[in-house]
């Protein structure tokens, strides 16, 4: 904080800025660029939705943070409360004439502090909010009184007295609290950012490993999309240690379940449950619809001279 004075009036201004807030900002960076991720590869969909609108009120609000100054103008007419440069819902302008004021007090704000006035009518006006510790709070009633030519008297919910408190505000005994609350801000970001995650990523284990006609090689998938967007019922299995190899797991309203083998320079290889009595698919509709595609779980399980092995997947789409 910093105070000005003149002739006619005195100044008091506080910096939104603190220390944690170059630690969100690397946090909303982060989040920003997963949901530019998402909709290029994934496309809208209600969740997504809900989850920019989440990220995009915190790019907003986080400049606010790194921008504004709260100013606290005391003159011969009254006292004026200025936030700014950047509107924001964390605190609104407030103003009040001399001869309405009757007291001031600080008094807390949740896990903040705030300056309020006792007025010669109506209820008492917030004049400044939310203020980091109690010690700033102090500082700032006891300068607007002295300017202002208040006297000081006791109201009822104010902070109880101290020494003359320094403009730094250096931290006082419970300040924690709103450390802990501001630890939360970042926190809560980045669970939703992780659920984000979760929501749209598959969930494949297993592996199938290959002899005979299909050569010798092992597939651990760790991808899956739901067949839909290839126009059949069922998923491809992908790798990403595997280039260019799918597995793809077909229902089949006629042949019933079918297991194609898709390898570079080669043609598709057909498994059938007609040529592999060891053969066992299941692949169910999932509860989540992500762009129109509906999400497939399920399993297969393979003991057939050419393939054999398990693999379960989750979320496929």
């Amino acid at each position: 904080m910093s105070l000005t004075t003149t002739a006619d009036r005195i100044v008091i201004r506080r910096r939104w800025l603190r220390s944690k807030h170059w630690f969100l900002l690397f946090i909303i960076g982060g989040a920003d660029a997963y949901v530019l991720h998402l909709w290029t590869t994934v496309g809208p969909s209600a969740w997504l939705i809900v989850g920019t609108l989440f990220v995009l009120s915190w790019s907003y609000l986080l400049p606010t943070m790194l921008r504004n100054t709260t100013a606290i103008t005391a003159s011969a007419d009254g006292v004026r409360v200025k936030h700014g440069p950047l509107p924001s819902p964390f605190a609104r302008n407030a103003a009040a004439e001399r001869g309405r004021l009757e007291q001031l007090y600080a008094t807390t704000f949740g896990a903040a502090f705030a300056v309020e006035a006792k007025l010669t009518s109506g209820p008492p006006l917030r004049l400044v909010a939310p203020l980091i510790t109690a010690d700033q709070a102090l500082f700032v009633e006891q300068t607007l009184e002295q300017a202002l030519g208040l006297a000081d008297f006791a109201v009822e919910g104010e902070l109880g007295q101290a020494p003359p408190p320094d403009v730094d505000g250096k931290q006082p005994t419970g300040a924690g609290a709103a450390a802990a609350l501001a630890l939360l801000i970042p926190l809560g970001i980045a669970g939703a950012v992780a659920f984000m995650v979760s929501a749209f990523t598959p969930e494949v284990s297993g592996r199938l490993q290959a002899t005979g006609a299909l050569g010798a090689w092992v597939f651990e998938p760790n991808d899956c999309d739901s067949g839909q967007l290839e126009g059949f019922g069922g998923v491809t299995l992908k790798s990403s240690r595997a280039k260019g190899r799918v597995v793809r797991l077909v229902k089949d309203p006629v042949r019933g379940s079918l297991v194609v083998i898709a390898s570079p320079g080669a043609p598709n290889h057909v498994i059938s449950a007609e040529t592999c009595p060891g053969l066992e698919l299941d692949v169910q509709r999932g509860s989540t619809n992500i762009n129109d595609v509906w999400t497939q779980d399920g399993n297969v399980s393979l003991r057939c001279p050419e393939l054999s092995g398990s693999v379960t997947f989750e979320g496929c789409h």
